[in-house]
């Protein structure tokens, strides 16, 4: 139970600071990948770099696609792992499918308890991209 405890308070202090931090850079949102490559098949997708930092500081994130899609041969490039995480990933060929017409998707990320902002940036975005 300790040992619980202390996480969350770890955690808490985490997401006190992230927070602070975000306020200090006076963004709205921030725009990034949704992932590593393009979609990757269903069920074959190990790779949270990209969406567990949100999650763990409970910030909102929209996954929109771009409109755009891979071309046939532009997986991502055949090389050594960068780490053990990576090699995994390779490993299980989650990263260099055939990538042919398979869409590209960014993910939108605002600040905590903010949701309607978010939604209000989306919604500009969305009209850009058409």
């Amino acid at each position: 139970v300790n040992e619980l405890w202390e996480s969350q308070v770890n955690r808490s202090v985490f997401r006190q600071n992230f927070s602070q931090h975000w306020n200090e850079q006076e963004v709205d949102a921030v725009l990034s990948p949704a992932y590593v490559a393009p979609a990757s098949p269903h069920n074959t997708s190990r790779y949270m770099g990209y969406t567990a930092l949100w999650n763990l500081v409970e910030f909102p994130a929209i996954t929109f696609p771009t409109g755009l899609s891979a071309k046939a041969g532009e997986g991502v490039e055949h090389r050594e792992p960068w780490n053990e995480w990576e090699r995994i990933l390779l490993e299980k060929n989650t990263l260099t499918i055939d990538c042919a017409d398979v869409p590209l998707s960014l993910q939108l990320i605002g600040y905590s308890y903010e949701d309607s902002d978010l939604f209000s940036i989306m919604s500009v975005l969305n009209t850009l991209l058409k």
